[in-house]
């Protein structure tokens, strides 16, 4: 998408930061750092890149997901 439009949809979305996510299936729980545009390099498209630490059975870490539509990765996830 257009770099204005990733800006929109991550505005639109920023209530989701500091949320802590649990997944569908009871196996995880993610918390969401930030989100942020990421270009794709030399298109002038952006993609959402959604941040985040996710917690299992061993333990917490970080990591990145790049999603267009951040309903992509909410799918599967509920808010706790």
């Amino acid at each position: 998408m257009k770099l204005h439009d990733c800006q929109q949809e991550i505005k639109e979305r920023q209530y989701l930061v500091g949320m802590e996510l649990e997944h569908e299936s009871g196996t995880h729980k993610i918390k969401v750092d930030a989100l942020d545009p990421f270009e794709i390099t030399g298109t002038g498209l952006y993609y959402i890149r959604c941040r985040y630490y996710k917690q299992n059975e061993e333990g917490v870490y970080g990591t990145t997901l790049l999603a267009n539509k951040l309903n992509d990765l909410l799918t599967y996830y509920i808010a706790h």
